[in-house]
């Protein structure tokens, strides 16, 4: 089945959106860092916008494809699942995107980003891609909401094999995918690599990962120096913007930011009540409840093992292929859940929950995932066995609001909050 007629008009509408949202930031101001974010999330979408014009090649990839590639072939890199499902937000039209996903043929039993994915490719909602590539790693739903994405591009498909445990067996064989993608892209492009170019994008994704390393620390601190929507905003940042100019940029602005209030003796709120770790992704089109539990409540996320904890890199930049391979293991959801989960989310909740003196841990249970909703009773117990803390899980969905409303999250919240009270 071919795409529909092309049009951007959904996606230039919500490059007006994420303008006003930074001009709203700039009038009303939060912190530096919150005004960067939509800043830097208006330039990505707007390239995208732009690129056909500009004459500029479209790399449509998935959550965990790293970019660096992409920029160092100056393609302009277009991250399925976080352009589709914000657009469907930003717009407030997640009813009719889901509709369109459903009429197509798609079960509410698909995860919602990807039928976010299937809404826009079914409908022409963006630019034809000139390349998709995705990947085995975690999401099974990504296997196959890409192969959609060709169908109906017809643009041409690569697919990245990653080993299920990592081990330098596994890094050196996904190096050879990621060569073999590099092959590909040279034939679509008809450039060669530039390796020095691809080196910097790397070099750049090493001082990222630096400054997030630096942050996760910083987090700890008490009272919290951090908002909690600050782990959600650093991990799409890098989604969208590793190996640039602008992650480093923005993640040292956010590093700062924490540093000048542990200085201060300062936290985001007059007094913490609460310190929780959080797991898996808040829902995307309710941040307002992040704010909410900050606000209302002295609850300060100091945590997120699953989204913002990054393993060791080997950076080798005489084997660049080989690196940005180990660079996709040490991923946040990669390393928490590429491999027994018993050695990379439980691990790693246990310990951030004891590092940061957590009180109590938030599963954010996202209806459309298997793979997370599968760990959460051993991740729980293990919590509850190892530290003594409490886990709360909220069903939630990261793209439909109506599947549960924030009235309702909200009272299982202060249920929680009520329990924490009473165990200190």
């Amino acid at each position: 089945m071919s795409v529909k007629t092309v049009s951007l008009e959904k996606l230039e509408q919500t490059v007006k959106i994420l303008e006003r949202l930074a001009q709203h930031r700039r009038e009303r101001p939060t912190t530096k860092s919150d005004e960067m974010y939509y800043d830097l999330f208006n330039k990505y979408v707007s390239r995208l916008c732009r690129a056909k014009d500009e004459g500029k090649l479209i790399a449509a990839h998935s959550v965990l494809v790293p970019p660096e590639l992409f920029y160092a072939m100056d393609m302009v890199p277009f991250h399925l699942e976080m352009i589709c499902m914000m657009m469907a937000i930003f717009l407030k039209e997640e009813e009719e995107f889901l509709a369109r996903a459903k009429a197509f043929g798609l079960p509410p039993e698909v995860c919602s980003t990807h039928r976010c994915i299937a809404a826009t490719f079914a409908e022409g909602w963006a630019p034809t891609p000139d390349a998709v590539v995705w990947t085995s790693q975690v999401c099974d739903n990504t296997a196959k909401s890409n192969e959609l994405v060709v169908d109906q591009s017809h643009a041409p498909g690569f697919y990245l094999e990653v080993p299920y445990r990592f081990g330098e067996v596994s890094a050196r064989f996904l190096a050879g995918e990621l060569e073999d993608l590099s092959n590909g892209l040279e034939r679509i492009t008809g450039k060669k690599l530039n390796i020095d170019r691809f080196v910097e994008a790397l070099r750049l994704s090493q001082k990222s990962v630096g400054l997030l390393q630096e942050i996760e620390v910083l987090r700890r601190a008490v009272p919290c120096p951090a908002t909690n929507i600050v782990g959600t905003q650093i991990l799409n940042i890098g989604w969208l913007f590793m190996g640039q100019p602008e992650s480093v940029a923005y993640l040292e602005l956010v590093r700062d930011e924490l540093k000048a209030r542990i200085v201060a003796g300062k936290g985001v709120v007059p007094k913490e009540n609460f310190r929780l770790i959080s797991l898996f992704i808040p829902p995307s089109h309710s941040w307002r409840l992040l704010h909410w539990m900050q606000r209302e409540h002295g609850a300060s996320v100091v945590a997120e093992p699953y989204c913002t904890h990054w393993g060791d890199i080997d950076w080798d930049f005489k084997n660049p292929f080989l690196t940005l391979a180990r660079r996709m293991y040490s991923n946040p959801i990669s390393k928490e859940m590429q491999g027994p989960v018993e050695e990379g989310l439980i691990e790693d909740s246990v310990n951030d929950a004891l590092k940061s003196k957590a009180d109590g841990a938030i599963y954010w249970a996202h209806i459309g995932c298997r793979q997370t909703c599968a760990t959460i009773r051993i991740t729980k117990d293990a919590l509850r066995d190892r530290v003594g803390i409490p886990t709360l899980v909220l069903d939630c969905d990261l793209t439909d609001p109506s599947f549960v409303s924030d009235d309702a999250i909200k009272e299982k919240l202060e249920g929680f909050f009520e329990t924490l009270a009473e165990n200190k």
